[in-house]
């Protein structure tokens, strides 16, 4: 259970490293946008008092609008620079290429590029770049086309967000973004645009990863120690201690020593059911003790040992409740159980007891093996469903935590099916899990009885770390459930043929206008004429539950 809690936990927090990088990637790289914006209008604003941009756009597009198909065509030779030679020899131009050049080495920009805008081709005419790499600068007259939905986004550029990430020539990560430049007529004829480079928040994202990852170790560290203590303290260690008194009792019984005292000893104050186990089984030592003590002179093992069973079962069934009506001031249902042992010692339960004022909790289980050790584990997973069923209104985590909790301590190997349900009183609402059980027999809104198979997971202390699923159903005032264990359907005859799910549900639906005690004592009825004297191999528990209706102005 403790490995489960903290590999869930560190799920959750690798999650959040993903969100909160791509988060603080984003931010980070929205607030350099929104400086390099500013930083570029700065530039602009200042670079008027020496250099008219406008004339120098208007120079290089009529130069651009000159030239031939052909003369385009050759970008880059030396004859094409000559028709924007003009354009260079400016004192305008070189003004304002020194300016920017000093404003990029200042800047830490790749690149910072001034272009004119022919709106009647849709063409960049590149005027001064700055790049640092030859595989990233335009020289003068240098052109480019760029679609009308581009030049649309340039013009309307948020300073949150960058206008476009790309890759250079060098594999380098690229954001660019720019600030448009107007003529009085509010008319567009150029961008001054910046290329950021992406690695440059390389430290201060490793930064954050490093704090984030430091966080999440110590805090999922923290977590798991305390889980362990928890689970050591309230669940584990009690069960362990309950499990090796139970070991070096049979051990103690099976050499004949009768006077020790292996519950009686055991200091467990976990305030729950697990407490009241250890005081259970230390009862149930005394009065073996006692009981031993007073045969003690009989010579016959066997009668011994039937005595010790006995004993035994009457503390088995003790720990069941047994006296009907069970909750007398509840009108909302009526609920009514029986257990018969094929052996004197059974491994079925039932259980059921309210988890407050408006839920009920009612389970049937059978464990794999018959005997004291079957009926030792049997209230040893009877105390664990109680112990969480109480913190945890949910039927699939009850017998998640109980699944985990036998399988740390299943050292005899043993195994159980599980039906649990848990029921709002006041609505009907029935919320319930399979763990290798059989399925309930369900009658509803006045049809007959029938069998609802739903999910079926495997049985508790079989495969740790399974995860349990959970169905849910709404009960109408009339509606009832019925629950048992594989000795019902497979009781035998004489000629060793079974009793079956299909006479079962023929005994079920001739009674199923009955209280839960009449349709119980029904079906055992039925059992009783198939089988005969036929002597029974498995235990056959039987649970109903009949709901009358909600007490806040439902039917009752």
């Amino acid at each position: 259970m403790t490995n489960t809690a903290v590999a869930v936990s560190l799920l959750v927090a690798f999650i959040g490293l993903i969100v909160g990088t791509v988060s603080f990637f984003w931010t980070l790289l929205a607030e350099n946008m929104t400086d390099t914006f500013y930083m570029l209008g700065t530039a602009i604003v200042a670079s008027k008092d020496f250099a008219d941009t406008e004339v120098l756009a208007e120079d290089a597009v009529t130069a651009y609008r000159r030239l031939s198909e052909e003369e385009r065509a050759s970008t880059g030779t030396d004859e094409y620079r000559r028709h924007f030679s003009h354009v260079c020899e400016l004192e305008d131009y070189k003004q304002l290429t020194d300016y920017l050049k000093h404003y990029q080495s200042i800047n830490s920009y790749e690149n910072i590029y001034f272009v004119a805008y022919d709106k009647d081709t849709n063409v960049f005419v590149h005027v001064i770049d700055t790049g640092h790499y030859g595989d990233t600068t335009y020289e003068t007259g240098d052109w480019e086309y760029i679609s009308p939905q581009e030049v649309e986004k340039l013009q309307s550029i948020s300073i949150t967000v960058p206008c476009s990430i790309r890759r250079n020539d060098r594999g380098d990560w690229i954001a660019a973004t720019g600030v448009r430049l107007r003529d009085s007529q509010k008319a567009t004829y150029g961008f001054l645009m910046a290329d950021y480079a992406l690695k440059n928040m390389a430290f201060d994202i490793a930064m954050f990863l490093i704090r984030y990852i430091i966080a999440i170790v110590a805090a999922s560290i923290l977590f798991a120690f305390l889980l362990n203590r928890h689970f050591a303290k309230t669940l584990a260690k009690p069960i362990n201690t309950i499990s090796t008194a139970a070991k070096d009792y049979i051990k103690d019984k099976k050499a004949g020593i009768s006077d020790s005292q292996h519950f009686s000893s055991l200091d467990i104050n976990t305030g729950d059911e697990i407490e009241k186990l250890g005081s259970v089984m230390a009862d149930m030592e005394k009065e073996l003790s006692a009981y031993v003590e007073s045969i003690k002179d009989m010579t016959a093992k066997e009668e011994r040992a039937r005595a010790e069973l006995d004993m035994a079962a009457q503390i088995q069934k003790s720990a069941l409740p047994d006296i009907f009506p069970a909750f007398p001031d509840k009108r909302e249902f009526d609920i009514y159980a029986s257990m018969e042992a094929a052996k004197v010692v059974g491994g079925d339960f039932y259980d059921f007891f309210p988890v407050d004022d408006d839920h009920l909790c009612f389970a049937i289980a059978d464990v794999s093996d018959k005997g004291i050790p079957a009926a030792l584990f049997m209230m040893s997973v009877q105390s664990v469903i109680r112990s969480s069923a109480r913190t945890d209104k949910s039927p699939a985590r009850v017998l998640t935590d109980t699944n985990e909790v036998v399988c740390e301590n299943n050292k005899l190997r043993m195994f159980v099916t599980v039906w649990l349900g848990i029921l709002e009183v006041s609505t009907g609402r029935l919320i319930y899990a399979n763990a290798g059980h059989e399925p309930a027999a369900f009658y509803m809104k006045e049809n007959s009885f029938e069998l609802v198979r739903g999910q079926k997971k495997p049985a508790i202390g079989i495969i740790p770390g399974m995860k349990y699923e959970e169905q849910e159903i709404a009960l109408f005032p009339g509606d009832k459930v019925f629950l048992y264990t594989d000795g019902v359907p497979e009781a035998s005859d004489a000629e060793g043929k079974f009793f079956g799910r299909d006479a079962l549900l023929e005994a079920l639906r001739n009674h199923e206008k009955d209280d839960p005690e009449t349709v119980v004592k029904g079906v055992s009825d039925a059992i009783s004429s198939f089988t005969k004297d036929a002597e029974q191999f498995d235990d056959m528990t039987m649970l109903c539950l009949s709901y009358n209706g909600g007490n806040d102005g439902g039917m009752i």
